[in-house]
């Protein structure tokens, strides 16, 4: 489990960094230091795609930390029990996806309903 948890912190120090850097490119960016900023179709595309990554990394953030909860709380945080069915998650996939919610089986169900 602590091999788990270091995984789990690493990858929350390294969203939080890409964050860092997002909001950092972001504000460089902002229209009071460049009046032309809004006729420029490139920068603003950038801008919105750069928002977009945030958005999703904040989501996978909150996964990470959800699970760091789990493991903190020890056997009463159900870390590794899916969320769906509530049977343990493949030992195979919590070493890759450390912070899955859900079972393969689980996970494969709700990819196919949207």
């Amino acid at each position: 489990m602590d091999k788990i948890k270091k995984q789990l912190e690493a990858e929350k120090k390294r969203i939080l960094q890409e964050i860092k850097s997002i909001n950092n490119s972001v504000s460089e960016a902002s229209p009071d230091d460049n009046a032309e900023f809004f006729d420029d179709v490139d920068n603003l595309n950038q801008r919105i795609e750069n928002l977009d990554i945030k958005d999703k990394l904040k989501l996978v953030l909150k996964d990470v930390e959800s699970a760091l909860s789990k493991i903190d709380k020890g056997s009463k945080g159900k870390y590794g029990i899916c969320e769906n069915c509530k049977k343990p998650i493949e030992k195979k996939r919590l070493e890759t996806y450390p912070f899955a919610k859900y079972c393969t089986a689980c996970m494969n169900k709700l990819e196919n309903e949207e």
